[in-house]
């Protein structure tokens, strides 16, 4: 089998649901012009929760990138164990 054993994960962005923020930043200020302050806060919370979690699962994915793929080459028959273990060196070494 030549790659894509896991659907080629190491591609994937973690968040790749773009859109949804932009969504609820409109949301968020229609609410706030119809006189529902404490909800719009709330979503304004949830909002940068969001954006905070997503950019730090972009920099983990980043640092996991390397080591995914030569497993999943691995595991593909495209490289081999050398590859993968070396990947792991450089992943622990940061």
């Amino acid at each position: 089998m030549s790659g894509g054993s896991y659907d080629y994960l190491y591609s994937k962005e973690p968040f790749e649901d773009y859109g949804i923020n932009s969504q609820l930043q409109s949301m968020e200020s229609e609410m706030r012009s119809k006189g529902y302050g404490e909800i719009a806060d709330e979503l304004y919370k949830y909002r940068l929760e969001r954006e905070t979690s997503s950019a730090h699962l972009r920099i983990m994915h980043r640092r996991l990138e390397n080591v995914m793929q030569s497993f999943e080459w691995w595991e593909s028959g495209d490289s081999g164990k050398d590859n993968f273990d070396a990947a792991v060196n450089k992943f622990i070494k940061g």
